[in-house]
């Protein structure tokens, strides 16, 4: 046999291989890209649901269960007043099976306190409670020693907030006026990876000097507060990169430009949230 045929025989093969590996992995890729808005649409191809959003007026006990079918699930958001807080319980059940998911959320709902069963999430790396009415706090973010993202915007939270030894990137806490700032920022600063810090409507009158104690902050979110000025402490965060001041009675912006490093952006305009 022609060695040359042999050679454009194996080439062709390859090829062949080649292409069906792109074509999978674009494929693959469709899927984890692709979110799913029912249980009835997702149930019909189970090992393909990466993200789901869905409403709670959806779940009831007999379509719950199918949760734990979506082997492959990495995102899961919960929305709507009918989120209550033994629906939410009995959902999570069937998410701890679940060694996938990175993503938890529930909007829009009328809880007033954190389920406990969200802290046996143990894997889950970021985790939004945005929008509802939380005031109480039942349990500990410690438990999620995977956490790096926490949002709690537009909340009513009074209990302190146990995350001191979390490794938290990003924390948005935007309009829960009642949460102790200074408790807080002496929290943080113990594992002090974090480099997002969202304070937005706080009514803040002053910032604490602990504030120059996270030293890995990048990004620090103080608009539509009541600050006239910022301690000297933030000259410590070098490495901060964008701070927002917008809707603060600042009196002397050339002296907030002093105070921060060289490589810091200061926006003094109110930005939308």
């Amino acid at each position: 046999m022609n060695i040359n045929y042999i050679l454009c025989f194996f080439v062709l093969i390859c090829s062949t291989c080649d292409t069906d590996k792109k074509a999978n992995k674009s494929e693959t890729e469709a899927e984890i890209n692709t979110t799913y808005y029912s249980i009835e649409e997702a149930k019909k191809n189970p090992l393909s649901v990466y993200d789901l959003q869905i409403s709670c007026d959806e779940l009831n006990s007999s379509n719950v269960i199918l949760i734990e079918e979506f082997k492959n699930l990495k995102k899961i958001r919960l929305k709507g007043s009918s989120c209550t807080y033994a629906k939410v319980d009995s959902i999570i059940l069937y998410l701890t099976k679940l060694k996938t998911l990175e993503s938890f959320a529930i909007n829009n709902s009328i809880l007033d306190s954190v389920p406990k069963s969200i802290f046996l999430l143990e894997n889950i790396q970021e985790l939004d409670l945005s929008n509802n009415n939380i005031s109480v706090i039942k349990g500990s973010f410690e438990d999620l020693k995977k956490l790096q993202k926490l949002n709690l915007k537009f909340n009513n939270i009074t209990s302190s907030l146990d995350i001191c030894s979390v490794n938290l990137k990003e924390l948005d806490i935007s309009y829960n006026t009642n949460i102790d700032i200074n408790e807080l920022l002496l929290c943080l600063q113990y594992s002090n990876t974090l480099q997002h810090l969202n304070l937005y409507g706080m009514e803040l009158n002053e910032l604490p000097n602990s504030i120059g104690s996270l030293t890995e902050l990048q990004e620090l979110d103080l608009q539509k507060n009541n600050l006239e000025a910022l301690p000297d402490s933030m000259g410590n965060l070098l490495n901060l990169k964008n701070l927002f001041l917008g809707g603060n009675p600042i009196k002397n912006q050339k002296a907030m430009k002093e105070i921060c490093n060289s490589k810091c952006s200061i926006s003094f305009e109110l930005l939308l949230e």
